[in-house]
């Protein structure tokens, strides 16, 4: 027994000592070589083959960007569901222009065939009385065409077996085929679901008599001269997503997710638009302030005005607790602006594997960024 004693003991010293040193080591960093060794780690060339990042300060006194494995810093990378932040700007714009209210209810842009059946439950009928307020924030009930089983299997799936065109009807169908989760509007219910955006980009196009691409160009890329960014078509040109090892073929699924999740960009574009969002530039900044943050379905997550809002606490929160506002992509695209540090980060994993993988990433980097910075730990 005191044998074993000693071995625990001894154990437990090697173990402090490595921690220590450990520490020691990562205390003396100064911020960039920090953001190195978790961009260095992200790659494990099983997932993750290529992360790319730009970390920049609300004051810029921060500005560094980095890129690992098979991404360069100025690659374009599928955004996923990053667009509906550029969808939300343009809902924003036309409320701010009075040519739509957020009170606006669907029958006055959906037609009576496309309302029919849509928010089916309990007997009654509530698509027409969906608002696009409703839409914006996930409050609607309606159902996630997108990862929801239809006949055993979700369009996800579908997609993973053959990729192929898709237009808003068929979402819209898709949607009818399931089950809402509630009543359009019912305090504090959130559900997380594309086809509210999907929705959102047929109203503006409506509305307006533009197609969306036009939208995003005229109202987004040409004022933020955002020369890296655009609505994927079919032979768009961006890096490939990888799946489990494997290249996950989107072109032309992505190419009809136009409004949830149809742009691709870079970080130096991405970075511009993040901030021009948060920061008024594009629209009054009382529209991301107004109504409550609710929980949706996916662990830590709520969501409002277009945004979603991360945060891990307590055991969990080994990187740091750290509240996240902005959006992130299933293809593992990330766009964030972190309060406590007054940090905005954007980048990419570029994988559709593992979601955690590059919440992971941004939190050890958001957590890399030290409180107090110099002239010598400023990034270049």
């Amino acid at each position: 027994m005191k044998v074993i004693l000693i071995v625990l003991i001894i154990g437990l010293v090697v173990l402090v000592g490595t921690q220590v040193r450990g520490y020691m080591i990562w205390s003396n960093m100064d911020q960039t070589e920090r953001f190195a060794v978790r961009m260095d780690s992200s790659v494990d060339d099983e997932k993750v083959f290529g992360s790319v990042m730009r970390i920049e300060s609300k004051d810029k006194s921060l500005q560094y960007e980095i890129a690992r494995g098979n991404l360069d810093i100025d690659d374009v990378f599928c955004a996923g569901s990053i667009t509906k932040l550029f969808t939300a700007t343009i809902i924003f714009q036309l409320v701010e222009e009075e040519m739509i209210d957020l009170t606006d209810t669907l029958n006055m842009f959906l037609t009576e065939e496309e309302l029919d059946g849509l928010h089916y439950y309990n007997g009654n009928n509530y698509g027409a009385l969906i608002t696009i307020e409703q839409l914006i924030s996930q409050t609607t009930g309606l159902p996630d065409h997108y990862l929801e089983e239809v006949n055993g299997k979700s369009l996800y799936e579908e997609i993973k077996e053959n990729d192929r065109k898709f237009e808003f009807e068929e979402f819209l169908q898709r949607s009818k085929m399931l089950e809402p989760h509630f009543i359009n509007g019912t305090s504090g219910k959130a559900y997380y679901a594309d086809i509210n955006f999907d929705i959102l980009g047929v109203i503006a196009e409506r509305v307006t008599g533009s197609n969306l691409n036009d939208l995003f160009t005229w109202r987004i890329f040409e004022p933020l001269n955002l020369e890296n960014t655009s609505l994927a078509v079919e032979d768009s040109q961006y890096a490939p997503v990888h799946l489990n090892g494997e290249i996950f073929e989107i072109n032309l699924a992505k190419s009809s997710m136009q409004a949830n999740g149809g742009i691709i960009s870079n970080t130096h574009d991405m970075m511009i638009f993040l901030r021009a969002f948060m920061e008024g530039e594009l629209f009054p900044v009382f529209y991301l302030e107004n109504g409550e943050w609710n929980d949706i379905q996916f662990d830590h997550h709520q969501y409002k005005n277009g945004m979603m809002r991360f945060q891990i606490t307590g055991f969990w929160s080994i990187f740091g607790d750290y509240e996240l506002i902005g959006h992130s992509g299933s293809t593992g695209g990330f766009a964030f602006y972190s309060p406590e540090k007054e940090v905005y980060i954007v980048g990419t994993t570029n994988q559709a594997s593992d979601p955690s993988l590059q919440y992971r990433l941004v939190y050890q980097l958001i957590g890399s960024v030290k409180n107090q910075r110099t002239n010598s730990e400023k990034g270049g």
